[in-house]
């Protein structure tokens, strides 16, 4: 079983690395975030570096920008001694939910500072020297209004996706005692502009 267990945590592994771009962090800080949360127990700092082939002093700089993030956290080990013991966020979900969508607002935001900026530009009221330059203006205008457009359905898509989605489920509990409690989710009340 130990192998099966292996085996799902690679393929969590895997993911995580392809994930975490999303998220807005590197695909080490992916791998670990995808090996603690098929980890049924807390993990050393040298288990970590073990099971991911990674130093010690990358795993300590991941471990503590992914606790900032509050992705990860401390967790006490009876006999464990003065080793630390990390483990997933078990409010992982709704945390991942809430920098995802600071990640994006951040990227929509700055696009709509960029839009304005360039509208400014070129506003209709310059003199333009020939036909062609204000031909190119004008297509110009037009690929900034459509970006506009696709900016705007993406803040209002991103202020509705997470309403869709009913509930995750918090897990705790210590060994040999889990408990699984759903969990409503409470839609983000920051607007995307």
């Amino acid at each position: 079983m130990k192998e099966k267990i292996f085996q799902a945590q690679d393929k969590f592994i895997n993911l995580g690395s392809q994930l975490s771009e999303l998220f807005g962090f590197s695909e080490g800080m992916g791998r670990m975030v995808g090996f603690l949360y098929l980890s049924p127990a807390p993990v050393s700092l040298k288990a970590i570096c073990g099971r991911l082939s990674l130093s010690k002093g990358t795993v300590s700089v991941y471990l503590r920008l992914l606790e900032d993030r509050r992705l990860i956290r401390h967790a006490w080990v009876q006999g464990g001694g003065k080793e630390k013991f990390y483990e997933i966020n078990p409010n992982l979900w709704d945390d991942l939910r809430q920098g995802f969508i600071r990640n994006v607002k951040t990227r929509v935001e700055l696009l709509n500072k960029t839009l304005q900026e360039s509208r400014k530009l070129l506003k209709p009221g310059d003199k333009l020297d020939n036909s062609i330059e204000k031909h190119e203006i004008e297509i110009i205008s037009c690929r900034l209004q459509e970006l506009d457009e696709i900016n705007q359905k993406t803040g209002f898509l991103l202020e509705n996706l997470w309403k869709s989605i009913p509930e995750f489920t918090e897990i705790s509990g210590t060994k040999g005692e889990v408990e699984l409690k759903k969990i409503p989710i409470k839609p983000n009340k920051e607007k995307f502009d």
